[in-house]
């Protein structure tokens, strides 16, 4: 994972505690770090809402997307996990590279910081 996204894990799981996440991955050149450009790159991540949350569809997954981009000082596309797995094959990648940043290790929250269990799979 490139140290721009792996530097704001802490940032990040706070975001998904916020927006109801039952997943978020970064994935693509932000996981891959060595094709990724700081100036230039946006963040691309494959998400998993908790139906629970409480929150609307639409906000979390619009809400979510510029709590992303501010947090991460980039911008960002969102795959939405099931939902949209064909997209992301679509762009040719057969063998994407991915990292886990949150996952929920109770029915009530996340880990007190992501960075403690990023993965290569959640």
């Amino acid at each position: 994972m490139h140290v721009a996204i792996a530097d704001k894990m802490e940032a990040l799981a706070a975001v998904c505690r916020r927006y109801g996440m039952a997943r978020l991955e970064v994935f693509g050149s932000a996981a891959r770090g060595t094709d990724f450009d700081p100036q230039t790159s946006d963040a691309d991540f494959l998400v998993e809402f908790d139906p629970d949350s409480g929150l609307t569809p639409f906000d979390q997954f619009f809400d979510l997307a510029e709590a992303l981009s501010t947090t991460s000082g980039r911008p960002v596309d969102l795959v939405e996990a099931g939902r949209n797995q064909q997209s992301v094959s679509a762009r040719g990648h057969q063998s994407i590279s991915r990292a886990c940043l949150c996952v929920p290790t109770s029915p009530n929250g996340f880990p007190g910081t992501a960075a403690s269990s990023p993965s290569a799979t959640c």
